[in-house]
């Protein structure tokens, strides 16, 4: 996982990697990541879908004790305990977690839990086909 990934300046969207295309883009998720020895950070904004990771880019960049927190990326390949949730009050959910990528200031696993506020049904069939290639690049 990285925290405030590239974005293009003027459009905000997360820049692509090499070889990676975007496949869904769902407005309006609120996020919440535990990082260990971090306050949880939370934010509402847009989660782009691509063939290598999950992006998240907040609507309102927040600044908690001194850093600031705009976007995210979670990598596919490195994501695991995944859970569709849907319970009786509130949002459906998707969480997890991810390992930091290597070098990364991040100490250790980060948990997610991503709050579709306007429904995820086509975002959930597209996610769990790509994290089905993530993990087995070679079928």
């Amino acid at each position: 996982m990285a925290l405030n990934i590239p974005l293009e300046q003027s459009s905000n969207i997360p820049l692509a990697i090499v070889g990676e295309t975007f496949l869904v883009l769902r407005k309006d998720v609120e996020c919440e990541i535990t990082v260990s020895g971090m306050k949880k950070l939370k934010a509402t904004g847009s989660v782009y879908l691509t063939t290598e990771r999950l992006a998240f880019v907040s609507s309102n960049p927040t600044v908690k004790d001194g850093f600031a927190f705009y976007s995210f990326g979670l990598p596919l390949n490195t994501l695991s305990k995944e859970s569709f949730n849907q319970p009786i009050f509130g949002c459906n959910n998707l969480s997890g977690t991810v390992s930091p990528y290597p070098g990364s200031a991040l100490p250790s696993s980060i948990d997610f839990k991503l709050f579709f506020k306007n429904g995820c049904g086509r975002f959930l069939s597209l996610f769990f086909l790509a994290l089905r290639g993530a993990r087995n690049p070679s079928a």
